[in-house]
């Protein structure tokens, strides 16, 4: 079973980071939008709150809480390689 997270935990130096991420011109929107969450959490609105004033499901807001709880600010980075890895072939036009 999940356990239930009843507020999200950030300390100043990761409140400072993540409004960092926001108001950077070059972050990655979807990077943006995870801090967003996290904040808006912060500030003291519920799960579905914070789906609303973002356009996102409550299910997605669940998700960034548990990877921040868990991880902190790099927990909200991409995870790269995810799934089964397809094997390399090669190249049938090239005659060796």
């Amino acid at each position: 079973m999940r356990k239930l997270i009843d507020k999200i935990r950030v300390n100043r130096d990761q409140r400072e980071k993540l409004i960092k991420i926001v108001r950077a011109k070059k972050s990655e929107q979807r990077e943006v939008l995870r801090a967003r969450i996290i904040l808006l959490l912060w500030e003291g609105n519920d799960e579905n709150e914070v789906a609303e004033k973002l356009s996102v499901t409550a299910k997605t807001v669940r998700k960034w809480r548990d990877r921040f709880h868990a991880k902190g600010i790099k927990g909200l980075k991409i995870a790269l390689a995810q799934g089964r890895q397809r094997p390399l072939l090669p190249y049938k036009g090239v005659k060796l």
